[in-house]
């Protein structure tokens, strides 16, 4: 049976907040989901003494982490949460035979991405550069947008913010994976003398990703895809590719999103929990096998959870301006 892990945080929290506490309510549950799926048995063959105390590490860091968040101390369960993320880490070495790794810090951009992997150089907009430590997501990200892709640097005006992206071929459907420096507008159309259609992605702190739906018939072998910073400031750096629907993964049994985007499942249907936290309307489309919506899978407006009963396999396309998580739940 799939562990599954219910908010400490009750009612409705101040706006300011409510961002902050989504993403500390996301990483205790990949923390739990760790531990519940995590191969480990204390009693299997090769078991040392150093790999029993890993493993209560971080048994007893998560436990700790649910009640500092039950107390609302953030800042506690951000602690315990890295914790237990680090015991899991020096467990997995161990089983490996490898050196246990060095404590590095939360990802710099966002504490529910995990632990950061490698440090990199970055700099804000108008700021000046350091070397911040990230996670392996956050990494990727920031070197496809700086590699040679089909990208360009938004400026306030000129053709520099809008770019084709060449297709495989006419028949589609592709998946479009959109990256930025930072929360952008993209605009993606099929011809560029007219509009498209316009998606909001944003990293929950980091850099911006996303992957947004192509469908089917549309014709053509190229797209246009525009990007704009989406607080209407110029200077944006973003990067967009286009990908069959095999070289996509499928979603992990918790999916962790920012504003639009695009998620597969090969799973069965049943039992699933949308949460999302920010303001405005959100859904989760069902699209059909030519990446086209069908079915309204779950909605709803502003700080919620919404119970449903997902459809099945396939591909479902995630419209909100919040940040949000896709949960099977146990059946």
């Amino acid at each position: 049976m799939r562990w599954r892990w219910r908010s400490p945080f009750t009612g409705s929290p101040k706006k300011p907040q409510a961002a902050e506490r989504a993403r500390l309510d996301a990483a205790i549950t990949a923390l739990g989901i760790a531990l519940d799926e995590h191969p480990f048995r204390p009693g299997q063959d090769g078991t040392t003494a150093a790999m029993r105390r890993d493993l209560l590490d971080a048994l007893d860091a998560y436990d700790r982490a649910k009640r500092r968040a039950a107390d609302d101390d953030p800042r506690g369960a951000r602690e315990a949460v890295e914790d237990g993320r680090h015991a899991l880490a020096v467990l997995d070495a161990r089983l490996a035979g490898q050196r246990p790794p060095d404590r590095m810090p939360e990802c710099f951009f966002d504490p529910v991405h995990g632990r950061a992997t490698t440090r990199v150089r970055w700099a804000p907009e108008g700021g000046r550069e350091r070397l911040v430590a990230v996670c392996a997501t956050d990494a990727a990200r920031l070197a496809e947008i700086s590699g040679p892709r089909a990208s360009g640097k938004d400026e306030a005006y000129g053709d520099e913010r809008r770019r084709p992206v060449t297709l495989p071929d006419a028949r589609g459907p592709y998946v479009l994976r959109v990256v930025a420096v930072s929360p952008a507008r993209f605009i993606v159309s099929r011809d560029p003398g007219r509009g498209g259609q316009t998606y909001r992605v944003h990293g929950g702190g980091g850099p911006a990703g996303a992957l947004l739906p192509l469908p089917a018939g549309r014709g053509g072998t190229e797209v246009w895809v525009e990007a704009a910073a989406d607080d209407g400031a110029a200077g944006t750096d973003w990067a967009a590719t286009a990908h069959t629907l095999d070289e996509v993964a499928a979603h992990d049994p918790m999916t962790l999103g920012h504003g639009d985007g695009l998620v597969r499942h090969d799973g069965p249907a049943g039992p699933a929990v949308f949460a999302h936290r920010g303001p405005g309307r959100f859904e989760l489309l069902a699209l059909n096998g030519r990446l086209v919506r069908w079915a309204t899978a779950a909605s709803g407006t502003g700080d919620q959870d919404v119970s449903f009963s997902l459809p099945g396999p396939g591909w479902y396309q995630v419209r909100a301006r919040g940040s949000w998580t896709l949960t099977m739940a146990d059946g």
